[in-house]
């Protein structure tokens, strides 16, 4: 159960009373439960440094006035209390008795005057249950005064969880109340319920203040669409007014009883209303909250005996329902008619004269000959650049309304000879629907079993699916027989509640053929020639061996390693892969590596330079489709779109791959980039090309059984202000008063992380007028990169006198780089790196904040090493060298880009990576720095073990060298003996033992340890001998050849992200929660940018996804789970955009096939009773064959998912 505000009294600064040594003080407080105390509030702040402990307490009392010991105390560090006022928490554990006074007894026994804590509050008293004391002796007696000091008491009381149906209760602080009295002014509280059941108790927040005869009653009534009570009362329970605690500021959690039970449905909103006697003098208050904790759930009041209401759905009450679960009716199927979903594959081979490529293809589907009723056309399609006798394949979506003869017609050609009457190809096939023979359901202890029989003419497998109500399941296929028609037997076994279900089966894969049974139209074929990859610098082919080649789906790149028998020095190679279909590649060269077989290379697809190049993205993108595509700035997308959209302020300080692989979760999408284009794939799509069975030896299946996420529970949306740009810098500078300006960046700075001409710049103070409450958000955020200020306060005003501030000074970074400007763009300007000795310089890396020209030239002792010449830069370029050695490297720009108020460049990375010698640690050794024999003899007492004599005695042998880092000493070569004579035969023996050494304090300690056969009284001569050392622990090592970045020196101020809880601002006067100006106040210049607000605590919000097997057909509205959201749809479509990374299994497939197999990344396969896409593909040439890997790839970053979660200011998540 939650932690309850049992009494308090509000925060002020109105007047505090300092405690320090014997000066104490104290506020009584009243409790009208027996309580388990767990947490006292106190506002207090720190004056001077006072050492010691600052010390909190609870005292009984007696007469108003603290009595005895403490009962409990708390201590905390007094330097640990901050200059600024605030309520500071302090943990108990005490049982407090009802209907009692206690006292919060403060103390700082170490502090003087100027070195003391203040707790602050009233002047006068106005918390009617207690009041503040005094002690000027430790606590031996006290004195009153007439003020209260602020101060807030939580804990626990007995709570019955036994039939409890609803819960919510939380922890208010300093709550807000509406007040009952008269016919008039009633008030009470809206709920939707969690199930069904019958309403036997409730406990609400009540205070009275005053005196009121007769009772307090709770009317329980339905409420409608607005969450107003509506109709008739469905039954009521009454209390004594007399018998709620009369103290302001006192809550007494109120229980009543319903002697009828009321029958309550389920996932239906109903309200308590109260009502009671009195006036306006004499009335009970029901406490609430400044803020929405749970969904479908509030306040609702009248002035006017009900008449009108008003809701107020962002102040929750605290709230406890007790029912009697109802048993629902016995489950009842009904059967409705099957439904089809089909789909055509339409593979067509290119045919021309010469040599020319098609780029463009067009296909239509008609249910006439003459295609006078186009009923399919796809329009134009860009495609790959396709080569005569090679083959095109394309799968259409499409819904026949009937079984039947259709016709389809295929057109290709390129730009260059597109005409308005294309040459068409065409063909016909006929849908033929599969029957079903039979469907049945068994049901043992509300467990159902489906069967159903499906008889099919084709050979494909259908892929059935059982739909009850909105909810589908894809059937498990357990057996085919016959030959024409081919029988298939599917089941499905799964748990329904009590209730009435309509059920039908959805077919799809239902294949299309042409009448001919020798001619099919998704025809196989044989590919021409031997499947190959050849690798290309520029038009020159590359000798290569060893080639491995991997597509992968982004935000993974596709990699490439080969070996080659010279050193490439290109920056890029362009490969063609032949397997089924020619493909073209562009890789650039990560590194080339001499060994002694020739150069190991090893490429990443150009992708993934494009998208480190990326600098900003604009914050106006409208749609992700927009969003990529300012992302990947050179590519084009194909395919699907995505429709999802994410505010940019999501993703502040994250990775841009991150960013488009959230964007690719998100849109239930796979992206593949290759060869400038961005292709996109939906994942929610039924059809697939290529297909694994689990009984193919040859298939790789990963999974745990029961690894299945079968929920989404639990996420919710963040609240903004403004949204979904920051409104107070785009364009803004003419709201603003004070020196401010829309203005682009000075040489001071980089880019502002939303572009040029989304900031603002200001100097001194600037503010802005605005309109919100303060208790709709709870953190601030906002980027701000200075110029010539350090520092910056913000004011979040009420007025001019009434205010919360914070004062942020720059937390931002220093960077590597530079800025270079000129007046004309065409001009010549560049920057020197001189090291004090050669360098052999393996790569240089350049990073600008927009495009122009530049080249790199090397020098040694003044002549020229190595020049690029000029190139285009956009972002990010690494330029290899040869390890050449180089004293100056000059960077030289042109053709500039705005910057200030003229042009430039502006680098904000400069990465130099050299080739050296570093001495490189394989080990330690111990060194002797001191060393000394000790050896002698000396007389030492024998003790008797029964037959035996011991010596055992420690000698002290003076002092030793101290020891310095990295030191220890070292004992060696050690042993004692005793010389023993026989008495009766003179015999000598010598009896030899141990030696331990040890320092302490300076001094060298030995203890001798010997044992000899001896039972008289004696003295006995002990000899000892052994080497006593200090060693030193160095490192071995040798010198090797690394490669390390080389640090210049050239800093300037890059952007701070500042996320600022409210918390942290201090209270200036008497604000109130209206916030109606914003203002920022520096000394010297400084640049904004997305200045915003954000709800930090959101109410969870409730979407649950049941039975993923089926993918996205999976997802089930439920009226009772989607409190808070607007409508069906915005439920759904989180649900959706999520089932896919937590409501999957982690599946995973591989399997060798062919190279000729016609599969590439984004195909769906279906592996099992899953339909999976193709994520990575594996090239093996040598071998002859590549291996596909299937899967959930974007669920496998469900660990990376839960662990960014807090990065996405959009979106939360929690996974149950």
């Amino acid at each position: 159960m939650a932690d309850l505000l049992l009494t308090w009294f509000p925060n002020s600064t109105a007047t505090g009373t300092s405690t320090f040594d014997v000066n104490w003080h104290a506020q009584t407080f009243y409790v009208p439960h027996n309580t388990t105390l767990k947490t006292v509030k106190v506002y207090i702040k720190r004056f001077g440094s006072p050492s010691g402990d600052f010390i909190v307490s609870i005292r009984a009392t007696s007469g108003g006035l603290p009595t005895g010991g403490d009962l409990a105390s708390v201590s905390v560090s007094a330097s640990s209390i901050s200059t600024n006022t605030q309520w500071v928490s302090f943990s108990f554990n005490l049982e407090l008795s009802a209907n009692t006074t206690y006292a919060i007894v403060v103390r700082c026994p170490n502090g003087d005057a100027s070195n003391c804590i203040s707790w602050w509050g009233y002047s006068s008293n106005l918390y009617p249950a207690g009041q503040r004391c005094n002690s000027a002796d430790s606590g031996s007696s006290w004195s009153t005064t007439t003020t209260d000091l602020s101060f807030a008491v939580i804990g626990t009381i007995s709570t019955d969880t036994a039939n409890l149906k609803e819960e919510k209760e939380h922890t208010l602080s300093e709550p807000p109340s509406l007040s009952i009295y008269g016919t008039n002014y009633k008030a009470g509280l809206y709920f939707k319920t969690s199930s069904e059941y019958s309403l036997t108790k409730i406990r609400v927040p009540l205070t009275r203040i005053g005196t009121i005869s007769g009772n307090i009653t709770a009317n329980v009534y339905e409420a409608d669409a607005n969450h107003k009570p509506t109709g008739s009362s469905l039954g009521s329970s009454s209390v004594a007014c007399s018998s709620i605690a009369g103290y302001n500021y006192v809550i007494q959690y109120t229980t009543f009883e319903f002697s009828t039970p009321i029958d309550l449905q389920g996932n239906k909103e109903y309200c308590i209303v109260l009502n009671c006697g009195g006036d306006a003098s004499n009335y009970v208050k029901i406490w609430s909250s400044y803020s929405s904790v749970f969904s479908y759930f509030g306040i609702v009041c009248t002035t006017n005996g009900g008449s009108t209401w008003s809701v107020f759905d962002t102040q929750d009450p605290t709230f406890l329902a007790w029912g009697i679960a109802k048993t629902p009716p016995p489950t009842n199927l009904s059967c409705l008619p099957t439904t089809y979903k089909t789909s055509v594959q339409v593979k067509a081979q290119y045919k021309a004269n010469g040599s020319e490529e098609a780029t463009y293809v067009r296909i239509q589907i008609a249910s006439d000959s003459t295609f006078s009723n186009v009923i399919e056309d796809t329009t134009q399609i860009e495609i790959d650049p396709l080569s005569p006798d090679e083959y095109y394949t394309r799968i259409i979506d499409w819904f026949p309304s009937s079984e039947g003869t259709y016709y389809f017609r295929v057109a290709f050609w390129n730009s260059d000879n597109y005409t308005t009457s294309p040459n068409w190809t065409s063909d016909y096939f006929v849908v033929s629907y599969p029957v079903v023979s039979s469907l049945d359901h068994t049901s043992e202890n509300e467990v159902f079993e489906f069967t159903a029989d499906i008889q099919d003419y084709y050979s494909a497998t259908p892929i059935v699916t059982l739909v009850i109500d909105s909810r589908t399941y894809v059937m498990e296929l357990t057996g085919r027989s016959g030959n024409q028609p081919y029988l298939y037997t599917y089941r499905k076994q799964l748990e329904l509640e009590r209730g009435t279900y309509n059920y039908h089966l959805e077919i799809g894969n239902v294949w299309t053929t042409q009448i001919e049974d020798d001619r099919v139209l998704a025809v196989h074929y044989t590919l021409k020639g031997t499947p190959e990859i050849s690798i290309y610098s520029g038009n020159q082919k590359i000798n290569a061996w060893n080639i491995s080649l991997t597509e992968q789906a982004l935000p993974d790149f596709s990699e490439l390693t080969f070996m080659t028998d010279r050193y490439l020095d290109v920056f890029q190679v362009s490969v063609r892969v032949r397997t089924n279909t020619v493909k073209y590649y562009t890789f650039e060269i990560d590194r080339c590596d001499k060994t002694d077989e020739g150069y190991s290379v090893s490429a990443t697809e150009r992708a993934k330079n494009d998208l480190r190049n990326v600098v900003s993205f604009s914050t106006q993108a409208t749609s992700s489709i927009n969003l990529l595509r300012s992302l990947l700035k050179t590519y084009k997308i194909k395919g699907y779109e995505l429709p999802e959209v994410v505010y940019l302020q999501a993703f502040e300080n994250e990775e841009i791959s991150n960013i488009l692989n959230r964007l690719l979760i998100l849109n239930n999408a796979l992206g593949y980039a290759k060869n400038g284009v961005l292709y996109l794939y939906d994942l929610t799509s039924s059809d697939y090309k290529f297909r694994v069975s689990r009984d193919d030896a040859g298939v790789e299946f990963t999974s745990e059984p029961h690894a299945v996420i079968n929920k989404v529970r639990e996420y919710y949306l963040k609240k903004f202000y403004p949204v979904p740009a920051s409104a107070f810098t785009d364009y803004d500078a003419s709201n603003w008063t004070g020196t401010v300006s829309d203005e682009q960046m000075t040489a001071t700075g980089l880019t502002s992380p939303n572009g040029y001409s989304h900031i603002l710049e200001g100097g001194g103070t600037i503010s802005r007028s605005c309109s919100f409450s303060f208790t709709d958000f709870d953190t601030m955020l906002f980027n701000w990169c200075p110029d010539t200020a350090t520092s910056i306060e913000i004011r979040l005003e009420t007025d001019a006198s009434n205010y919360r501030k914070y004062v942020r000074s720059f937390a931002g970074e220093k960077g590597s780089g530079f800025v270079l400007t000129s007046s004309n763009p065409s001009d010549e300007v560049y920057k020197t790196i001189t090291f004090s000795a050669s360098k052999k310089i393996h790569y240089v890396d350049v990073s600008i904040s927009n495009t122009c020209e530049y080249k790199i030239v090397l020098f040694l002792n003044g002549n020229t090493v190595a020049d690029t010449g000029y190139m285009t830069i956009t972002g990010s370029k690494r330029i290899y060298f040869q390890n050449i050695d180089c004293d100056t490297i000059k960077l030289y720009f042109t053709k500039f880009y705005p910057v200030g108020t003229g042009y430039g460049v502006e680098c904000y990375k400069l990465e130099i990576e050299e080739y050296k010698q570093e001495y490189v640690r394989t080990g330690t050794e111990e060194r002797i720095v001191w060393h000394n024999k000790y050896e002698g003899s000396i007389q030492a007492p024998v003790s008797h073990v029964g037959t035996n004599g011991v010596v055992y005695h420690t000698i002290s042998l003076g002092s030793v060298p101290p020891l310095s880092e990295n030191q220890k000493y070292r004992f060696e070569q050690g042993y004692c003996y005793v010389r023993y004579i026989d008495g009766a035969t003179g015999q000598e023996t010598q009896y030899h033992g141990s030696i331990s050494a040890y320092v302490e304090n300076g001094t060298l300690y030995a203890t001798l340890t010997v044992v000899f056969p001896y039972t008289g009284t004696m003295q006995a001569r002990v000899y000892y001998y052994f080497d006593y050392y200090k060693v030193q622990t160095v490192s071995t090592g040798e010198y090797v050849w690394v490669y390390s970045l080389y640090t210049w020196q050239q800093t300037y101020n890059l952007w701070d992200s500042a996320s600022i809880p409210f918390s942290q601002f201090s209270t200036v006067g008497s604000p109130t929660s209206q916030v109606n100006s914003i203002k920022f106040i520096a000394s010297g210049n400084y640049y904004l940018d997305n200045i915003y607000f954000l709800k930090a605590n959101p109410v969870p919000q409730y979407v649950e996804a049941e039975n993923t097997e089926s993918m996205l057909k999976g997802v089930r509205f439920q009226e009772r789970k989607t409190d808070g959201w607007s409508s069906k749809e915005s439920a759904l479509a989180f649900a959706l955009a999520l089932v896919n990374v937590f409501g999957t299994p982690p599946k995973s497939y591989s399997k060798e096939v062919s190279l000729k197999t016609d599969v590439e990344i984004g195909d769906l396969v279906l592996c099992d009773d899953d339909i999976l896409p193709v994520y990575k593909i594996h090239y093996d040439f040598d071998g002859g064959y590549k291996r596909i890997f299937m899967g959930r790839s974007i669920s496998n970053t469900l660990e990376f998912m839960k662990e960014t979660s807090r990065k996405i200011e959009a979106l939360q998540k929690t996974i149950f």
